[in-house]
């Protein structure tokens, strides 16, 4: 019952992670924006995420390496689930490092006056 339990969660909270990165990608479209429109979106999308987005991932990491360890016996399974964990991370220390500076220089944009490139 517990591995099923955890099981059902770690797929919930890795669908989550993965639904709001398909949503970012597919739905901020900056074509079809005025600058200042998209610099708006993004400013409040980056408010949002940045608090949501790192517990959603730090609690599937966790779900996924407790998955791991309750199947450690199935030895193809634990290796799956620790690899799959690894990618969480990588993507976690991608986007802290990669992504946030990024964002935390749109934040410093002027929703009136966006930067010209």
């Amino acid at each position: 019952m517990t591995l099923s339990f955890v099981r059902l969660a770690n797929i919930i909270f890795a669908a989550l992670i993965a639904g709001g990165m398909f949503v970012i990608w597919a739905g901020y479209d900056p074509a079809t924006l005025s600058p200042s429109t998209y610099v708006e979106q993004q400013q409040n999308a980056i408010r949002a995420l940045n608090v949501v987005m790192p517990v959603l991932g730090a609690i599937a990491i966790a779900l996924t390496l407790i998955s791991a360890l309750l199947q450690r016996k199935d030895r193809t399974v634990f290796v799956l689930l620790v690899v799959a964990a690894a990618f969480l991370i990588i993507s976690g220390v991608v986007t802290r490092f990669g992504n946030q500076p990024i964002n935390a220089l749109v934040m410093t944009w002027d929703i009136a006056r966006p930067p010209a490139n």
